[in-house]
């Protein structure tokens, strides 16, 4: 079994207790009461039980402890990644989306999610992911009607199908389906006139 990485030492056990107490982290003081049971002498695994860890985590709390002192075991929380479009230009493809696409100029009747990464790539530089532009698709929602497919909720319930011609579609022929099954469908409900 391999031995335990050792404590420093130019700490005692009472003066880790006095900064457990002096601390307003909870989580630091917590730290600091497992290696103080450590230096009494307690062993790893019930010393890591008292801070409400197991014995790797404090394996963990210990080197941080022996590089940078009592300030290590703070939680090192970040701000993440810098986003990649400022709230400016965010607002600006909000809009963007809210208008729809210019057929003529974007060359689509619909936003999708390649499309708007290729906008923000020509509009701002910045070169972001699907998950980035889109998370939850609410986009699509927010389209205006004239550039919109037609609502696919309403093909599977017998509504009248001549008001969704001047879309150029014409509704196959689908027996009703389940709303789980209703999604995994909507492609392929639709098939251009004329084929």
């Amino acid at each position: 079994m391999p031995s335990a990485v050792p404590l420093r030492t130019d700490f005692s056990a009472r003066e880790l207790r006095r900064l457990a107490k002096q601390s307003r982290d909870s989580n630091q003081s917590r730290r600091l009461l497992s290696l103080a049971a450590v230096l009494d002498g307690m062993s790893r695994d019930d010393a890591a039980r008292i801070g409400g860890m197991d014995r790797q985590t404090l394996r963990d709390w210990v080197h941080r402890f022996n590089m940078d002192g009592p300030d290590a075991l703070l939680d090192a929380w970040t701000n993440g990644p810098t986003p990649r479009l400022s709230m400016e230009q965010k607002s600006e493809l909000a809009v963007l989306v809210e208008a729809g696409p210019d057929r003529q100029a974007d060359g689509v009747v619909r936003w999708r999610r390649i499309d708007l990464k290729l906008v923000i790539k020509k509009r701002f530089g910045a070169q972001v992911s699907d998950r980035e532009i889109c998370p939850n698709a609410k986009w699509r929602r927010k389209q205006s009607s004239a550039n919109r497919s037609p609502p696919v909720g309403s093909l599977f319930h017998g509504e009248n199908t001549g008001k969704f011609a001047h879309f150029g579609l014409e509704i196959a022929k689908a027996p009703l389906l389940s709303e789980e099954n209703s999604i995994a469908c909507q492609r392929n409900s639709l098939v251009p006139v004329g084929n």
